[in-house]
């Protein structure tokens, strides 16, 4: 399914992380990384376009931030943040620098939804259904001209794969449910990751998702040449598979050494860079390790090769 955006509605991380390591989160959203809020407050927020955001806060003697951050609760409106208000600042400005960022972010996400056709709307939420649809319907007020889908993961533990409902409000007012086990798979080998939900299901539920006129998307097909990915790893799998969603087939992986690394992967050649030659391919470095990756990029620039790019983790560009 194509939307032109897509952002979290909560009720907490996992929302936001799954649409970025999806490539799928195009910019920050204010309630990305924060904690606790119900379907009611989001719409409050967006009625009221994030006036009371924060406005009113005490700092939680109950629990410590992410990092060095303090734990602050949003007074009027129940939320948590730990990961916004640096506890190396006085509270005050903080508080001023957290307000400030997050007008802009509201400021950006308003004019990306008012000039949207279609929009995605993502949670993690076990309200009943007929909660989800009045949310939406007050919320598809606020934005009268856009279409919206409203895309909740619901848990239930007895499920070992993924039941799918939708339910059409209207004619641009749509929920598709996705219901499985969102509990972490490996909670013995890594406790705190559990956060995360059932990685696997919400990859595979969000591959069946791209953004219109994607901007990386964009980019590449700017150049116009044969696609050669750097890099054999795990990141370089990701890489593959984000481009061939949108019909993007690389035709070359190159590799430092080949000694470590198969001929081919997924039907795609394999090659060790000593042996490459054509100097007018884009070469996308697929090395998450960012000091590797710059000694890469360098190289090959300074052997000639013109067309290069760089991604990070989250398979963002590294300019």
């Amino acid at each position: 399914m194509e939307l032109d955006l897509i952002f979290s509605i909560g009720p907490a991380c996992r929302p936001a992380y799954h649409l970025k390591h999806n490539f799928l989160r195009l910019f920050s959203c204010p309630l990305d990384w924060q904690m606790n809020y119900s379907l009611n407050t989001c719409l409050h927020l967006f009625q009221t376009s994030f006036k009371t955001f924060f406005a009113e806060i005490r700092e939680s003697t109950e629990r410590k931030g992410a990092h060095e951050n303090r734990c602050i609760i949003d007074v009027q409106n129940s939320i948590t943040s730990i990961h916004y208000f640096d506890a190396r600042l006085p509270l005050e400005e903080a508080h001023v620098l957290f307000r400030t960022t997050m007008q802009k972010r509201f400021q950006a996400l308003h004019e990306a939804i008012s000039c949207a056709h279609t929009v995605g709307l993502i949670c993690n939420r076990q309200d009943a259904p007929e909660d989800l649809a009045s949310f939406l319907q007050a919320f598809g007020m606020i934005y009268e001209n856009t279409k919206f889908i409203l895309i909740n993961i619901r848990d239930n533990q007895c499920l070992t794969s993924v039941t799918e409902n939708e339910y059409s409000l209207s004619p641009r007012l749509q929920i598709k449910e996705y219901t499985f086990c969102d509990r972490y798979q490996q909670l013995e080998a890594e406790p705190e990751n559990e956060w995360l939900g059932n990685v696997e299901l919400w990859n595979r539920v969000l591959q069946d998702y791209t953004i219109t006129n994607h901007p990386v998307i964009e980019y590449i097909k700017s150049f116009n040449r044969p696609i050669y990915i750097y890099g054999a790893g795990i990141y370089c799998l990701k890489l593959k598979h984000f481009l061939e969603k949108y019909h993007i087939t690389p035709e070359l992986i190159v590799v430092t050494s080949p000694d470590t690394n198969p001929d081919c992967i997924e039907d795609i050649p394999v090659i060790p860079y000593n042996k490459l030659l054509a100097h007018e391919s884009l070469i996308i470095i697929s090395v998450i390790d960012q000091g590797i990756s710059q000694e890469i990029y360098n190289r090959l620039k300074t052997d000639g090769f013109q067309y290069v790019s760089r991604f990070d983790s989250a398979l963002q560009l590294v300019h």
